[in-house]
C-alpha cells in the first residue's frame, strides 16, 4: 500500500512525538528519583558561585591596588575577569541551573523515513505495526 507524503509525515511527526513524550517521562522519573541530590547539588553551585565572586572582587581590589601603582604599569584589564600568567581568565555570573538528564535511546529518524518509504509499497503494509516496531511495544 503506497501511501503518501502527507501520511508519511503524519507516521514520522507521530513517531517523533511518543519519542519526546518517552523522554518527558524520563525526565520526570529522573527527577523524582533524584530530587535531594539534584538540590544538593545546586545549593553546592550557589554556594561555590558566591565564593567564586568573591574570589573575582578581592581579585579586581589586588588589580585595580597594582594598576594604580606609581611604581610598576602592568596594564591589568579587569573589565570581566582577572589577570593571570599574560592570560584573562573571564568568569560570567550563571544565571540559571540545568539538570543534565540522561537520554533514552532513540532510532534515527531519517532511516526510519526511508524503511517506511520501503516498507510502504508493499501490499501487506500496517501502518500500527510500523509504528510498534519502532516505539517496542
Amino acid at each position: 500500500m503506497k501511501i503518501s507524503k502527507s501520511q508519511k509525515d503524519a507516521v514520522m511527526s507521530l513517531l517523533m512525538e511518543k519519542f519526546e513524550d518517552k523522554q518527558t517521562a524520563a525526565n520526570e522519573k529522573f527527577l523524582k528519583e533524584h530530587k535531594q541530590e539534584i538540590d544538593d547539588a545546586i545549593a553546592d553551585f550557589k554556594n561555590d558561585e558566591e565564593k567564586v565572586e568573591q574570589l573575582l572582587s578581592d581579585a579586581k581590589k589586588l588589580i585595580d591596588k597594582w594598576r594604580n601603582s606609581k611604581i610598576i604599569n602592568n596594564n591589568i584589564d579587569v573589565s570581566y575577569g582577572w589577570y593571570y600568567n599574560n592570560s584573562t581568565i573571564f568568569v560570567n555570573k550563571c544565571e540559571n541551573v540545568y539538570v543534565k538528564y540522561p537520554q533514552i535511546k532513540t532510532p534515527d529518524f531519517s532511516k526510519v523515513e526511508r524503511q517506511l518509504e520501503l516498507d510502504s509499497l508493499s501490499k501487506e503494509f500496517d501502518v500500527d505495526k510500523f509504528i510498534k516496531k519502532y516505539l517496542g511495544k
